[in-house]
């Protein structure tokens, strides 16, 4: 009711000036960017509302949590920092740090404050799991089990506290009970592939081949390109009437674990800007394993960059064969059509990519460019301004859509 005067003095003067969003409010509306999973978009609102003298802990916080979601954990180490530094008991801020700081393999570091978080609410699931995993890395054992089982307890249908239980009894040579733990994971998470290959593992070290066999049957279905899956279903079918099978799980396996050491040498080689040593590397990978777009994906995206326009075009024409429904080589084709002005191709490709993908920042950028060159203006339009919503920091999108002529 208060605002009412504010309205109605607005509606008839007309001139009133709605007052710029303070950096409280600009970190609320980056928080709800996040939750639509949105960390580009966030990280403009959040540096808005440091520009204004935002020094608040939800604000650090939520640029953490920004670049957590990007991958960039070094940055998100420093925002938690800055956020914990402000706000030095606050639970949920020590729990983001710690993560930060876990992802980072520095667990020691995580463990203190872990536990000063559990003293503010220790009823948080997420928190006693967090510090079971720590204890567990730094090889206090027994408190890391009881505090995993503790997790489990607090969220009776995550599947996480009981498989990290499993994951640490397996480790102290206690078979039986990670059998048990990866059971109930699986159970809570029929989807849990990891679950399913370490209850496998359980199963052969206790000596029941037969079920595991069953479970890695599974494990290999729902996840085929898991090494360690087709590695055990090897080892598990070791009766005389498995011979075959055993064999194909072998040779999976070696061509599973093949076509990796292939691919993280053309890795190393293109972090060194060694491109055509990895692209050849990428070949190889690609050799071993027909049926993998990875590669490809790779040699497309570097032939971007490094080769004679529309090269990388037959690279990403090959991975779309393998993973017809992926954005990620849709996007690659469209840039591809772009390099040699196939622009109709280009356009039709990219608004493919967008179906499968509506948030895909680059390809609504590269679909309004191709849009604009066709002399599609409203289309080229709507791609831009989707491009500025998705990620308002993006300033060529945002220059380009000024100069889009009117119709």
């Amino acid at each position: 009711m208060k605002l009412l005067p504010v309205l109605f003095f607005t509606a008839v003067v007309g001139v009133y000036a709605a007052p710029e969003p303070t950096a409280e409010a600009l970190t609320a509306r980056a928080a709800q960017e996040l939750r639509q999973g949105r960390a580009q978009a966030a990280l403009h609102w959040l540096g808005v509302a440091e520009s204004k003298g935002g020094t608040e802990p939800p604000l650090y916080y939520n640029i953490g949590v920004a670049h957590r979601q990007l991958g960039r954990h070094q940055e998100a180490l420093a925002a938690f920092e800055k956020a914990q530094a402000a706000a030095p008991d606050a639970p949920q801020i020590l729990y983001g740090l710690a993560t930060a700081l876990q992802t980072l393999n520095r667990h020691g570091e995580a463990v203190p404050l872990l536990r000063r978080a559990l003293e503010s609410t220790s009823g948080q699931a997420e928190i006693h799991l967090g510090l079971g995993k720590a204890l567990a890395a730094t090889g206090a054992s027994e408190e890391a089990l009881a505090v995993l089982l503790r997790a489990g307890e607090l969220d009776a249908r995550a599947a996480e506290p009981a498989f990290a239980a499993g994951l640490l009894l397996l480790r102290l040579g206690r078979t039986d009970a990670a059998a048990a733990e990866f059971r109930q994971a699986t159970a809570l998470d029929p989807a849990h592939v990891e679950a399913h290959v370490e209850l496998g593992q359980a199963l052969l070290l206790i000596g029941d081949t037969t079920a595991a066999v069953a479970v890695l049957e599974q494990a290999t279905a729902t996840a085929p390109r898991n090494p360690h899956a087709h590695y055990l279903l090897a080892r598990a079918c070791s009766a005389p009437e498995l011979t075959d099978r055993r064999d194909s799980a072998l040779t999976r396996f070696r061509t599973l674990s093949t076509a990796a050491r292939f691919h993280r040498q053309a890795a190393q080689l293109a972090e060194r800007g060694e491109f055509a040593a990895a692209i050849a590397a990428w070949e190889r990978a690609a050799a071993v394993d027909t049926g993998w777009a990875e590669p490809l994906v790779r040699i497309g995206e570097a032939q971007l960059h490094t080769g004679p326009p529309g090269a990388s075009r037959v690279a990403f024409v090959r991975a779309l064969a393998l993973a017809p429904h992926s954005a990620r080589v849709l996007y690659g084709l469209g840039r591809a059509h772009l390099q040699t002005d196939s622009l109709q191709a280009a356009l039709g490709v990219l608004e493919k990519a967008l179906a499968r993908d509506p948030s895909h920042i680059g390809a609504h950028y590269e679909a309004g460019i191709v849009a604009l060159r066709l002399e599609k203006r409203e289309r080229a339009r709507r791609y831009l301004l989707r491009v500025l919503v998705l990620d308002p920091g993006h300033d060529t999108a945002r220059s380009v859509l000024a100069a889009v002529p009117g119709d």
